[in-house]
């Protein structure tokens, strides 16, 4: 047996599967059903232990790049889609045409 915590009441509980994740069929229905609010976190950051300076400066500047990659996705991929989209739209009428459809 391992032992787990539910993720819907943050309650300990002895699992028969490392993959459970509910300590009853209570919470299982409360999450399926999403009326409860998440009381447990899988970890929790140490707000106690103080980075130092430079590491912080490291972390912002990758927080950016990451930001700014995420950015930049999120304003080309409609045109890629719809790109693809096109191609494979005039692909299947073509197909369609020569089956006499």
């Amino acid at each position: 047996m391992i032992t787990t915590r539910c993720v819907v009441c943050g309650q300990e509980f002895e699992a028969v599967r490392k993959s459970a994740k509910y300590c009853s069929n209570k919470c299982k229905q409360k999450k399926k059903r999403g009326v409860y609010a998440p009381v447990w976190r899988e970890s929790t950051p140490d707000i106690s232990v103080a980075a130092a300076p430079v590491e912080c400066e490291a972390m912002v500047q990758e927080a950016h790049r990451l930001a700014n990659d995420f950015g930049r996705l999120s304003k080309t991929a409609p045109y890629q889609l719809q790109a693809k989209f096109a191609r494979l739209s005039t692909a299947i009428q073509g197909a369609l045409e020569d089956e006499g459809l």
